[in-house]
């Protein structure tokens, strides 16, 4: 994977951006997941943003002939030590500054129960970009089924909105993957 927020870079994402381009082609799939990666050492978060943005925009540019939208997730400090987008307010902040319609919100409530103080308020305010809704248990990122994410309120709540995007599991089943299908 490219770091999109390493300087000096930039050629490497440049190339790197035609694999997931084509793949999304053969496969007919609208989006793409586009992660930020960790800066390195000593690099602002502000410089950390300018230069993701930069990276994003030719990236969105290129997604936008193909007819592509790119996705940000935020993604928990306590998972993703380092991560640079790590709670949904800054990835908001970055669609915005990006000004792109082809990039949108990947929400994973697993993450934002880690980061967030209102999972059902974070899916309102974030409702007008919001294209792909992942779910998983918390603690321990099991099946959404127990532990303290509201799995059905989030749904719910999601459904109230009409919200039709995608909305899938993305968790460490507890015994096998059968057992946690069922």
């Amino acid at each position: 994977m490219i770091r999109l927020v390493v300087p000096g870079r930039e050629a490497d994402v440049n190339a790197a951006v035609g694999q997931p381009l084509d793949q999304a082609a053969a496969l007919d799939v609208p989006m793409i997941h586009f992660l930020a990666g960790r800066p390195p050492a000593g690099l602002s978060p502000a410089a950390a943003d300018d230069l993701f943005l930069a990276n994003l925009d030719r990236a969105a540019a290129r997604a936008r002939q193909a007819g592509r939208t790119l996705t940000l997730e935020a993604l928990n400090p306590i998972d993703r030590p380092g991560y640079h987008v790590v709670d949904v307010g800054h990835a908001l902040r970055l669609i915005a500054a990006c000004g792109r319609d082809n990039v949108r919100l990947q929400l994973d409530l697993y993450n934002a129960m880690l980061t967030e103080d209102d999972v059902i308020g974070t899916i309102e305010r974030c409702r007008m970009v919001l294209v792909h809704v992942q779910l998983a248990g918390v603690p321990g990122r099991h099946e959404p089924d127990a532990g303290e994410l509201p799995y059905r309120a989030a749904i719910d709540r999601l459904m109230a909105l009409g919200y039709d995007g995608f909305l899938g599991c993305e968790y460490r089943p507890r015994a096998d993957t059968s057992a946690g299908l069922g």
